[in-house]
């Protein structure tokens, strides 16, 4: 009986769900969820599109209704069953609706645009500023000249065996970041260190010299040349389609039909800013032509991003090296430190030797001094004149006073054979 009646409910809802006209089953389930997310009636999605209402329309629901939206000629098709829409599937109903748009997909197309404009445009912009303002601090850092006059000269010196390199007036930017990697012969310290330590002890007002571009080196090693020129010649195509499409709009004439009243204002401001942008591409393009004319490298080799991109390690592996020599210095002062301790506790060590030694000495020698004092004293004690009293309970000099008898003691000595020997015979009274 179970099996009948769920056979009897699959054949229902079968006989119930309406057959596809031009989509597979897959389509018009993409479409279904789509027109959930909406959260609206297709009738007022067609109005939104009609308004080109972007406070209804989000950019991911745009770019998702682009994506599931089938070919030029099936949306014709659906044209064609407006009279039979009462028939057809929820998905295929709504694109009956808007399939009514005169073109839909470029309209959809220059929505997407408008919504992206604002922040493709900024992000452009940032690291067009950045790029041309660190071209143009780290060309008129006079810190970071002297630094890399320091660099050569010590490369001079260093190769100064080296005829094909004795002399040289300059070197490869692309070798700061490696200067970190050439070691010394203990490993622990490298090129850098060395130039750093001499920076620091000659020209300490240099060491920070980092401070003349750091505010846009961070984002200036960001910068991609070529990712941006591709990003700017799309921004100029979707200008020119645009274009284009109002253009052939203005033979149309639909009172409630939105698209050319704003598309066109639209229009218009984002040529401007595009324009705007590739001027200050073209002008960080120049300063950094004129950068690698200053420090004499080839900028078509040598592409901007890669350049700041080495020089913000350069700065790290400098600012690194600072502190590791300050370390170094601190640990070489507590060993000179403990050396001195080291030296004075041996000193004092010898000098209570020699002290040792010496009064040994003099007392073997009969010396004088402290030795008279104590021959004092042991002829004092042997004669007897360090007991004379002094007390005036006394009897007089050299008497002393009779001692009392002790009655306990004198019957303890008159006991039998019970009382020690010593006490017996003792002849104290």
């Amino acid at each position: 009986m179970k099996n009948d009646d769920n056979e009897e409910k699959l054949l229902k809802k079968k006989q119930t769900a309406k057959e596809l006209k031009y989509l597979d089953d897959k389509q018009a389930q993409n479409l279904s969820i789509l027109l959930k997310s909406f959260k609206a009636d297709p009738k007022e999605i067609f109005e939104w599109l009609m308004k080109c209402d972007l406070n209804k329309l989000s950019q991911s629901s745009l770019e998702q209704l682009e994506k599931f939206l089938p070919d030029d000629t099936t949306l014709a098709k659906y044209q064609e069953l407006k009279e039979n829409i009462d028939d057809l599937d929820s998905s295929e109903k709504f694109l009956v609706i808007i399939s009514q748009i005169k073109g839909l997909r470029k309209r959809i197309k220059s929505l997407i645009f408008k919504c992206k404009f604002p922040e493709q445009q900024d992000e452009i912009r940032v690291d067009l500023v950045a790029g041309t303002q660190a071209c143009i601090d780290v060309k008129n850092s006079e810190k970071f000249q002297k630094l890399l006059e320091v660099f050569l000269l010590v490369g001079n010196f260093l190769n100064s065996g080296s005829s094909s390199l004795e002399g040289s007036i300059g070197f490869d930017m692309k070798y700061l970041p490696k200067f970190f990697g050439t070691k010394a012969n203990d490993n622990k310290r490298t090129l850098l260190h060395l130039v750093s330590q001499i920076i620091t002890e000659k020209h300490p007002q240099i060491e920070n010299f980092y401070d003349d571009f750091n505010a846009f080196l961070e984002q200036a090693s960001k910068i991609d040349g070529p990712i941006i020129q591709k990003s700017l010649n799309e921004m100029k195509t979707s200008i020119n389609n645009l274009e284009l499409d109002i253009k052939n709009f203005k033979n149309r004439l639909d009172s409630t039909d939105k698209y050319l009243e704003v598309m066109e204002t639209f229009s218009s401001d984002a040529r401007t800013r595009y324009e705007t942008l590739d001027c200050m591409f073209n002008k960080m393009n120049d300063c950094y032509k004129e950068l690698a004319e200053f420090y004499t490298f080839d900028s078509s080799k040598y592409p901007l991003g890669e350049f700041f991109t080495d020089l913000k390690t350069f700065c790290h592996q400098f600012e690194q090296c600072l502190n590791d020599n300050l370390k170094f210095r601190e640990t070489e002062e507590k060993i000179r430190r403990a050396e001195e301790e080291r030296k004075i506790r041996e000193k004092e060590k010898q000098v209570r030797k020699a002290q040792k030694e010496k009064f040994i000495k003099s007392g073997a020698n009969g010396g004088d001094g402290d030795t008279g004092v104590m021959d004092n004293l042991l002829e004092a004690l042997q004669s007897g004149k360090i007991f004379e009293a002094t007390n005036p309970n006394t009897n007089g000099p050299g008497r002393r006073r009779p001692m009392r008898r002790n009655p306990n003691f004198m019957a303890l000595c008159k006991r039998g054979p019970g009382v020690e020997p010593w006490l017996r015979d003792s002849r104290m009274y």
